[in-house]
């Protein structure tokens, strides 16, 4: 499946697209379009302004669509929410008969907003037929609201608009979601592990996931809680505590040091608000200098033994150092990330279990994980979002294609949380989460710049 901009030489496929979808909708006795419109002037115009693009699938033109900010005088009509945004139209979209009922439309329009908001708009709008109850399902599930009808020719339709920047208040009144309840479910695991501040007697901070130190810090934080709370200074300081001269961390007592140990707490840190802490400094000079041929990080730590695969970096490690990179200098100023950036795009093309821990990017990978606690989809594409060297390359777009794909009215449905954090609000598994939506639309902000 690829899109690409309609040409001349398309102009017969594309009337025999829309004629076969106009017999389909008589078919149904949906009376929306005929031989006055769409013509064959009219689509011969879309193609020569390079303004309809295609979806093919297995060598045939699957469907069409135009694209432009201009729209007719009816349009003043509306009732537009944003109406000093920078807009664009969709018009004419239709999918053969052929292909319809295969989800192909929701992937255009997730197609659609994605290409419209790296190109600078703000807002799309458009008009659908109000008696083409696939049309209208498909804009209301993808998030869009009506804004007013107006009367063509063929009779009544709907207005609708989305903004593409920002997240839309609740169209019910809704309040904010409270996080309290969460944070007071992962502060009763305080003590677990033997000791306070989540740890182990013996200064274990990785251990008895996800409330070990480290991981019930970030989420924490994650959920609000100021960095000055007693807990969270608490345990800043015991991260601290096991900090070696050279920006190491002891996570273990009795542990080697993994390059995945210092990564992790040199987030940790990023996230409790220690990112210009002098100490660290030293900490991302030796991540930089231990830097793999690949442009990741590894360990020599092979559990699941030796084969061509484990002589890559390792991609989570990679991947959880770049999540702390973009809190220091060194974001957008130094190439040594963007080979980072450059595995890690990698590994979205080749899927293969890479590192001597055997990172892979299968069905796991790809279904919606909340809070960031592990290398998956969301998680790859949110931080590779703070990256320009990803931002335009195709393989990340590809990425956040699929992420969008998993959305629903522009919020972010968890697919699996973890076992342990299940009962949270902001993980319940089926259900959208308006703490990973507000990270879905960070996602978005980074990639107006």
């Amino acid at each position: 499946m690829g899109f690409s901009t309609a040409l001349a030489t398309d102009l017969e496929k594309v009337c025999d697209l829309y004629r076969a979808a106009t017999e389909q909708m008589d078919a149904q006795g949906i009376n929306q379009w005929d031989e006055r419109y769409p013509t064959r002037e009219i689509l011969t115009d879309d193609i020569a302004r390079g303004e309809m693009e295609l979806l093919h699938m297995g060598g045939a033109i699957a469907a069409a669509f135009t694209l432009n900010s201009r729209c007719d005088g009816e349009y003043a009509q509306g009732q537009w929410r944003f109406p000093t945004s920078h807009f664009c139209v969709i018009h004419r979209l239709c999918v053969h008969p052929a292909f319809q009922g295969q989800g192909v439309a929701g992937r255009i329009v997730d197609y659609i907003e994605l290409s419209m908001l790296l190109r600078g708009y703000e807002s799309i709008r458009l008009d659908a037929f109000s008696q083409n109850p696939s049309a209208l399902r498909l804009y209301e599930s993808h998030g869009y609201r009506k804004a007013g009808e107006v009367t063509f020719r063929k009779g009544l339709f709907y207005f609708y608009e989305k903004n593409l920047v920002t997240a839309e208040p609740p169209a019910d009144g809704q309040t904010p979601e409270d996080f309290s309840q969460d944070i007071t479910a992962i502060l009763s695991h305080r003590w677990d592990n033997g000791a306070d501040f989540f740890a182990t007697p013996d200064k274990r901070l990785i251990k008895g996931s996800p409330f070990s130190t480290l991981e019930a810090s970030c989420l924490l934080a994650e959920l609000g809680l100021d960095p000055a709370d007693p807990v969270l200074s608490g345990t800043a300081a015991l991260i601290w505590s096991v900090f070696r001269s050279d920006g190491r961390f002891q996570l273990a007592p009795k542990s080697a040091i993994y390059p995945c140990h210092t990564a992790h707490a040199a987030k940790t840190l990023c996230y409790l608000g220690y990112a210009e802490d002098a100490r660290l400094d030293q900490t991302f000079l030796h991540l930089l200098e231990t830097q793999y041929r690949d442009g990741g990080w590894r360990c020599n730590k092979f559990s699941f033994g030796r084969g061509p695969e484990t002589e890559f970096s390792n991609p989570g490690p990679t991947l959880t150092a770049l999540d702390a990179f973009r809190f220091t200098k060194y974001l957008n100023s130094d190439p040594r990330l963007d080979r980072a950036v450059e595995f890690l795009l990698g590994h979205w093309q080749s899927r293969a279990p890479l590192g001597p821990c055997h990172y892979g990017i299968g069905t796991l990978f790809q279904q919606v994980t909340f809070p960031f606690l592990s290398y998956n989809l969301f998680y790859y594409v949110y931080v590779l979002s703070f990256y320009p060297a990803a931002r335009a390359d195709s393989r990340f777009l590809d990425a956040l294609s699929v992420l969008q794909s998993k959305t629903a009215n522009g919020k972010i449905l968890v697919e699996r949380p973890h076992a342990k954090l299940a009962t949270l609000h902001i993980c319940q598994k089926g259900k959208p989460s308006e703490l990973a939506t507000l990270r879905y639309r960070e996602i978005l902000k980074n990639l107006e710049e």
